[in-house]
Parts: C-alpha cells; sequence; structure tokens
C-alpha cells in the first residue's frame, strides 16, 4: 500500500454517523488531496465523484481506517478516470469547482476564438478562464500557469504584511513555485532558493503563510532542531496546529 495510514479517531474506529474528511492524493490538476467517508447502514462499500469534484466514500458502521484505505487505494483507476472526464468537460468551455485559497469557488472556461488565456476574478464567487483553444490539456497548463502568478502575488503579500522584519534576508532568496508529489516546500541553501508547491494555491492563506515561514527558517537553521521550531514559534506561535492541518492532507 503506498499511503501512510493516518490516525483518524483514538481507537482508529471510524463509527460516526457523519461526514468525515480523510487525506487522499490522486490529482494533480484540481487540487482534490481529500475525501469524505459517510456512514450508513449498509453491507458494503462504494463510492462516487460527486458534481461538486468530491470524492465521497459511503461505508458500514465501524469500518477500520485501514479497510477504507485499502478499499480506496484498489478503486484508484475509477476515480483517476472520473476526475480526468470532469476536468475535460470543465476545460472545454463548462463550470467547474476548484479550492482557492481554501474555499470552494466556481471556474468558467470560456472558448472563443480572438480570447487569450486570461484570469478573470468576479470577487469570492467565479473565476472566468479565457482561452481559444479547444483542447483540455492545454487549457489546464495555461489555467495553472495563471494560477502561479496569483500565488506569488499572494506570497508577496504575506511577505509585505506578515514577514516585513525579514524582507530584507528574503531579498537575497529566490522564490520559486513547481508542482510536487511529497513536499509543501523545500529550502536550497546553495542556490539560495525556496521552492512552493503550485498546490498551495488550494490552502488557505494561514497555511501558506506557515510553509513560507518553514521554508524561510531553514534560511537560519537547516535542521528541524529546536532552534529551527524556536525560529517558526516566533512568527507563527500555533505553528503545530497549522503543521498538522497541512500535513494531514499532503
Amino acid at each position: 500500500m503506498l499511503w501512510k495510514m493516518k490516525k483518524i479517531t483514538k481507537d482508529k474506529k471510524l463509527n460516526i454517523n457523519k461526514k468525515i474528511k480523510i487525506p487522499l492524493d490522486f490529482n494533480n490538476y484540481i487540487g482534490i488531496d481529500y475525501g469524505f467517508v459517510i456512514f450508513k447502514n449498509i453491507k458494503h462499500m462504494y463510492l462516487l465523484v460527486n458534481e461538486d469534484n468530491e470524492v465521497i466514500i459511503k461505508a458500514p458502521f465501524h469500518t477500520t481506517a485501514e479497510n477504507i484505505y485499502n478499499f480506496v487505494y484498489n478503486n484508484q483507476t475509477y476515480l483517476k478516470q472520473h476526475i480526468a472526464v470532469k476536468q475535460e468537460k470543465m476545460f472545454k468551455g463548462k463550470t467547474g469547482i476548484i479550492n482557492f485559497f481554501g474555499k470552494a469557488i466556481n471556474v468558467v472556461v470560456v472558448i472563443e476564438q480572438q480570447l487569450m488565456n486570461k484570469l478573470i476574478f468576479e470577487k469570492d464567487r467565479m473565476i472566468k478562464f479565457q482561452t481559444r483553444k479547444h483542447d483540455p490539456k492545454y487549457n489546464i497548463k495555461k489555467f495553472y500557469e495563471k494560477m502561479n502568478k496569483v500565488l506569488q502575488e499572494k506570497i508577496h503579500d504575506i511577505i509585505s504584511e506578515k514577514l516585513n522584519k525579514e524582507r530584507e534576508t528574503l531579498r537575497n532568496i529566490t522564490i520559486k513555485f513547481r508542482y510536487m508529489k511529497t513536499k509543501w516546500g523545500v529550502y536550497n541553501h546553495l542556490s539560495q532558493t525556496i521552492t512552493l508547491n503550485s498546490k498551495l494555491i488550494h490552502k488557505r492563506p494561514e497555511l501558506i503563510h506557515y510553509v513560507l515561514v518553514h521554508e524561510m527558517a531553514h534560511v537560519h537553521q537547516q535542521n528541524h532542531s529546536k532552534n529551527f521550531w524556536n525560529i517558526v514559534q516566533e512568527y507563527i506561535p500555533n505553528y503545530k496546529l497549522l503543521r498538522k492541518e497541512i500535513n494531514a492532507f499532503r
């Protein structure tokens, strides 16, 4: 099994009759890195991808976390196919939903011959992506290139607002963005570069702030010593809660 087991409840039993969020990781584009479990009075587990592009697993009461992870793992091909179909429909010119800085928001793809690749934001309600190609793969790539620029602006705002004291230190650091499967950020002391995961565009600003501070602390301490965490705590007193939250949905 490729995933690490995560302790969801103290007794590792999921027997609560409500929607439970669990970590998943099989989608490189739309940012689905979690699913939901709903416990019902049924005999067998089954799953689906709903209209909001959420992965829903329905399971009998008292199903263990291990059984749920094994079930999802064994059905990952089905999930990949269905999510890919929904992505393709979205980027052919229909509406989809993504997590944008921690909030679910509609994305409308507008395909017209004269339009160039452009993002138009309508507050917290909608993002319009204008393009002139009917190629879903091309549109997904260009959409996230534009979104990375939005993420860069957010990082700049966080530095200006919350890391003013460290602006001189960060001035000598190059900040880059790329998709990473297992890390939210990496600091390279040889090249003086902080690389941030482009999937952070889907996370709350508080979590982005934590990742940036974490990597910035490595400029001063290259290990995870007590001094390192003291630096992080200086900027983010509740860093342990944020660290736990973002690592739960890697």
